[in-house]
């Protein structure tokens, strides 16, 4: 089995096409170079193992909560705050209960 090495460039035609956005390009740069191990701008099979799942690797375990935080962190204040966490939303559905409001919450008093 013949084993390619990836490089970044090879993904930056795409940046001006529509398909990604700056967000995404910068978490998959971020996430890119904490992957390349040996920092040599290229990833190798077990790399982009790696980038592909960070979360199955204890040296790419800190990219996955720094994005999850990102992704929580609604109001971009760098904290997650405990609407943010459990996903209140402050608009009503048709029957007029919060969409995202946890069902504990919403049979709390019955």
């Amino acid at each position: 089995m013949a084993i390619h090495r990836l490089r970044l460039t090879r993904f930056l035609p795409y940046v001006g096409s529509g398909l990604f956005n700056d967000n995404m390009i910068n978490r998959d740069k971020r996430r890119f170079e904490m992957a390349d191990g040996n920092k040599d701008g290229k990833l190798d099979y077990d790399e982009f193992v790696d980038f592909l799942h960070p979360e199955e690797t204890e040296s790419m375990r800190d990219i996955v909560v720094i994005e999850t935080i990102e992704d929580i962190d609604k109001n971009g204040d760098g904290f997650i705050d405990i609407q943010e966490y459990i996903g209140i939303c402050p608009t009503h559905s048709y029957t007029g209960v919060h969409r995202y409001m946890p069902y504990s919450f919403i049979y709390r008093n019955t």
